[in-house]
């Protein structure tokens, strides 16, 4: 889910997801600021599709998991934090604002 902020007067849209494509990707080319929930269901870090296995209950093609691959990794340009648990949030809300001058 994403949230926002009013800081000085203007609004900043800061979405927080676990999905790279779906989330970071699509979200900062609608004007988002991106937090990344890098974690996969065992609560471990996860690097996006890459590499991983996928659960036995997918019908996702080999071209469907290359597309997805693709398109994680074109996000990753987009992040703008990546925190491994909810704990970590605040500080990265706080990281994501704090570099808006640069953006």
């Amino acid at each position: 889910g994403g949230g926002g902020m009013v800081d000085g007067g203007s609004l900043n849209w800061i979405h927080v997801g676990d999905d790279l494509a779906n989330d970071v990707g699509a979200s900062a080319a609608c004007g988002a600021r991106t937090i990344w929930f890098a974690m996969d269901d065992d609560g471990d870090y996860c690097d996006g599709a890459a590499g991983q296995q996928q659960p036995g209950w997918s019908t996702a093609t080999e071209e469907e998991l290359r597309r997805r691959a693709t398109m994680d990794e074109l996000a990753r340009k987009d992040v703008g934090a990546a925190i491994r648990s909810l704990d970590e949030l605040p500080d990265a809300i706080l990281g994501v604002l704090r570099s808006k001058s640069s953006r």
